[in-house]
């Protein structure tokens, strides 16, 4: 579970033990339950101490044989003192720490409770195997919702603990779309960082986009036959899910036969069921002067209008203008004509003309609910858009795919292969790839020297790794697995690396 010296191949030392195991070298290893990835945080519970050090439950769960060494509290504490576990400073810091009897005595049924689970797993398979009837009801499917919140790896964790205990599948969810795509850099990696952890706790991680996150989560629920879904406790004031609305209270109304356990985050979280409430400026500067300029122009056609027609239809002129706005320079300048409209309708169609005075109250009304609808249409249209764009870029994507799998379906040569795997991919990351393939017993990057240098296929698009990024690629050759930036092996890689796999193997390495 423990950390290795700083420029080791791997962060982490389990991940020494898959490469030796990967290599056909048995490993005979010991760890203590209060380093397993699912139980972090109840572990912190228990005795206020938050363990860094984790190993994925995947490791421990592959391995051919458990064993259970027990010990009581007692006899622990009596080893502790005796020195033969720390020396003397440091084992004194330990009792008075995490060492504490009620400590141990949690820990220990924890362990106990581990061990129990995978006893029951082989009891399970060895049912299955004899062809015994099963005896225990079909688990369900768990999902889990996740957003930008702090708290988002304690709802991965009990989800995970959930799902193991269910025998259940789970899935971890988080919902794309117009506001989420505003969100900084910074909360946009805490999602991607939390979904890496769902999938090396062996999660299915799914991205659906929808306007509402509480639709889109049960949509996407619904579909999946899912029984159970985990959300987190809402922390902001009462007074926002008011006025903005729940994701928690919506799904727990919409949900029908699905349970919704709602779960709290650890001391200092965050609220993880959307993004939080503040203004956020999504027009530049310039676009602002638009929303004067269409409100102007809104005046002038209603102008020569304003002797033949009812003062409620001008009234559609600038809510079109609003719409204008709205639909092409966003949410500010949108407001800001809304705002304005009202005060021309006022100062040119509204008598007394000329003043801001108005001299039937009932138009105080018909002002409120022109500003209403003005705003609301503003606030639909950039809903729209943003979603529109989302679209968009899904619709991008999956174009690119399309368009590779068409040319790879009508290439038969390799080097047009190759050609088209380059072009598309450094097309669809914008950035530059580069394709290595064994030969002569050494994997060399395709390009220049390989002939096939031209259509859509040059320097812009292509790299050269130098020797370091070639010794990781070639890691990535002989192991099958991803390395290089975003990854927790040889991080410090110029380029991402990724076996190519086929039928009959690994056959080359990527490199973006």
């Amino acid at each position: 579970a423990h950390t290795n010296a700083p420029e080791s191949r791997h962060p982490k030392r389990w991940q020494d033990v898959e490469e030796l195991l990967d290599a056909g070298v048995d490993v005979y290893t010991t760890v203590n339950v209060q380093h397993i990835e699912s139980l972090n945080d109840v572990v912190a519970q228990i005795t206020g101490v938050l363990v860094r050090e984790t190993v994925p439950d995947r490791v421990v769960e592959q391995a051919d044989d458990v064993e259970l060494i027990d010990l009581t509290p007692d006899d622990l504490l009596q080893r502790l003192k005796e020195g033969k576990v720390y020396i003397p400073q440091q084992a004194e810091h330990a009792l008075q720490n995490f060492f504490r009897k009620g400590n141990l005595i949690a820990l220990r049924e924890l362990a106990l409770r581990r061990t129990a689970d995978r006893v029951d797993a082989q009891r399970r398979g060895y049912r299955q195997a004899h062809a015994i009837p099963q005896t225990w009801p079909a688990a369900g499917r768990i999902l889990v919702s996740v957003g930008p919140g702090a708290q988002n790896d304690r709802l991965v964790r009990a989800a995970r603990r959930m799902a193991a205990g269910l025998r259940a599948e789970w899935i971890v969810v988080t919902v794309e779309n117009a506001a989420t795509a505003r969100l900084p850099e910074a909360e946009r990696e805490r999602v991607a960082q939390t979904l890496r952890l769902a999938d090396q706790l062996g999660a299915e991680t799914v991205t659906p986009s929808g306007p509402h996150i509480s639709e889109a989560v049960l949509a996407y629920a619904r579909s999946r036959n899912v029984s159970k879904i985990v959300v987190g406790k809402p922390a902001r004031p009462r007074w926002q899910d008011i006025l903005l609305g729940s994701t928690v209270d919506e799904l727990v109304r919409a949900s029908g036969d699905i349970d919704i356990y709602v779960i709290t985050g650890e001391q200092g979280d965050a609220p993880a069921e959307g993004p939080r409430f503040q203004i956020e400026r999504t027009s530049s500067n310039a676009s602002y002067v638009w929303g004067p300029f269409a409100v102007g122009v809104a005046t002038a056609l209603a102008w020569p209008l304003a002797p033949y027609v009812a003062p409620a239809n001008l009234v559609m002129v600038y809510l079109i203008a609003v719409v204008l706005v709205a639909a092409r320079f966003g949410r500010g300048p949108s407001i800001l004509a809304a705002v304005l409209s009202v005060a021309a309708f006022d100062f040119f169609f509204v008598p007394p003309f000329f003043t801001f005075a108005v001299s039937d109250v009932e138009y105080a009304i018909t002002f409120a609910v022109m500003l209403l609808v003005a705003l609301t249409i503003s606030t639909l249209t950039v809903r729209l858009r943003g979603q529109a764009v989302i679209a968009e870029q899904r619709e991008q994507r999956v174009s690119a795919l399309y368009a590779l799998s068409r040319e790879f379906a009508s290439n038969r040569s390799l080097e047009k292969v190759l050609r088209a795997a380059v072009r598309n991919i450094g097309q669809t990351f914008g950035g530059q790839v580069v394709i290595l393939l064994p030969t002569g017993g050494q994997l060399q990057p395709w390009g220049r020297s390989a002939g096939w240098w031209g259509e859509g296929v040059n320097e812009r698009t292509v790299f050269a790794p130098d020797l370091h990024d070639q010794g990781v690629a070639r890691w990535v050759f002989d192991h099958g697995k991803v390395a290089g930036p975003g990854t927790d092996t040889l991080a410090g890689a110029q380029g991402l690396y990724l076996p190519l796999l086929a039928s009959l193997g690994i056959v080359g390495v990527l490199g973006v």
